[in-house]
């Protein structure tokens, strides 16, 4: 807006004057509330780089990092656990110790693993007596074959009990 507009306009030059002093006024407070909002910017940003520095920060990370392995290790090891039981063993727990666990590949969005079968088809081959499903040897178990405590358990003999 100049002052040729108002002319123009019908205004005299008081009413002129006063037009333009108010919009004066009006820059001139617009011009002091971008400059106190780019304060308020400058002082946030200043504010997060040394919350993104913090050792508190770092601190928090870790720990969340620690918390999301663990987590992670625990679903890996219900889903190898998962895929055992189909195997039927008679004693899962003894039988995931025998397997290697960095063959095995963890698929974190599925919850799901691979390499767990080509670890257990051999040992069910070599050592059936791990496995519900697989006939006993021929001959017998040593010891009468009962697991009540008064004879020889395998289970027992592998965990060292």
């Amino acid at each position: 807006m100049t002052r040729e507009e108002l002319k123009n306009a019908g205004l005299n030059d008081e009413q002129i004057e006063t037009v333009m002093k108010l919009h004066g006024q009006g820059i001139n407070d617009a011009n002091a509330r971008a400059e106190q909002a780019s304060e308020q910017v400058r002082q946030l940003t200043t504010d997060l780089e040394a919350a993104r520095n913090s050792t508190e920060l770092a601190d928090m990370r870790d720990k969340l990092n620690r918390m999301t392995g663990n987590y992670n290790a625990l679903r890996k090891s219900n889903a190898i656990k998962a895929a055992l039981a189909e195997y039927r063993p008679r004693d899962a727990a003894m039988l995931a110790k025998l397997l290697d666990n960095d063959k095995i590949a963890f698929d974190e969005e599925k919850g799901t693993v691979t390499g767990v079968k080509e670890q257990v088809e051999p040992l069910k081959s070599s050592s059936g007596y791990l496995f519900a499903d697989t006939p006993a040897p021929a001959g017998g178990t040593p010891g009468g074959g009962n697991d009540n405590g008064d004879g020889f358990s395998m289970n027992r003999f592998l965990r060292g009990e």
